[in-house]
């Protein structure tokens, strides 16, 4: 389970909108033309740091992320931005389908937290919001474990 957070992205570098990525079947590097979501962000963050009048609205800490983000695998980074354009709440990595980026998001997903992008279940703060994340089969199948009563509901089968 994972949480998108807001990202304090920083750079005074210019950020290519073509990168350089290791083709998975060789060992070989090959130019490879970014997915249109991920040039428009890089595009964005660009043409503000650029600006003079922008760039100083960014700290340090701002711009220690940006550079983080820049070191992010192409994966990491594609997928930041998927998850950087939705709404700001937990979500389970087994529940997102982002087959363009990789089939199995969970390595992507924990580079992400390891660098600070999102953060796991264990910055989960409150028994809230744990339980908003189970689907309701199983919340019910905790609920007859827990022998809680759920009122609003007849039968838990």
């Amino acid at each position: 389970m994972e949480k998108t957070v807001l990202c304090r992205s920083d750079n005074s570098q210019k950020t290519e909108i073509e990168k350089t990525v290791k083709n998975e079947n060789d060992e070989s590097s090959q130019t490879t033309r970014l997915p249109y979501y991920l040039q428009n962000f890089l595009t964005v963050l660009q043409a503000v740091l650029e600006n003079e009048d922008d760039r100083i609205l960014f700290n340090d800490e701002d711009m220690s992320l940006i550079h983080a983000f820049e070191k992010l695998s192409v994966m990491g980074q594609k997928l930041y931005v998927r998850l950087f354009q939705r709404k700001l709440k937990w979500l389970q990595v087994s529940k997102l389908d982002y087959e363009e980026i990789r089939s199995d998001l969970a390595p992507v997903a924990q580079e992400l937290v390891q660098q600070r992008f999102l953060q796991s279940e264990n910055d989960l703060e409150h028994l809230g919001e744990a339980l908003d994340l189970l689907p309701a089969p199983e919340l019910k199948s905790l609920a007859k474990t827990s022998t809680l009563v759920i009122l609003g509901l007849r039968n838990c089968s």
